[in-house]
């Protein structure tokens, strides 16, 4: 069994991209991308040259206040194999108000 490796490449108008390398080349891996435990939709993995190119749209409610995770898995074993995470931090002056 090979392991499967994936590297972000750009996170690109509200979407994170990454390659993905270890899997057979015969067949489209599947994963499975969740945000605070919901599927992510519109995930794409296509074959290129070097890998599967992935591409992950960021959910309207992953775009909020601290700290949003979206864990990307490998569908036919469950192991995690990447996340992507967004950060925002309140500006200084919603610090002063608070």
């Amino acid at each position: 069994m090979s392991t499967l490796v994936l590297t972000k490449t750009k996170l690109k108008q509200g979407v994170w991209e990454g390659l993905l390398t270890g899997a057979d080349k015969d067949a489209l891996p599947k994963l499975d991308v969740t945000h605070e435990g919901k599927a992510v939709q519109d995930v794409t993995v296509t074959a290129v040259d070097t890998g599967h190119a992935v591409r992950v749209p960021i959910p309207q409610d992953a775009i909020s206040d601290g700290v949003q995770t979206m864990l990307i898995a490998d569908a036919d074993t469950g192991a995690r194999i990447g996340t992507c995470l967004l950060y925002t931090s309140p500006s200084p002056r919603d610090k002063r108000q608070s």
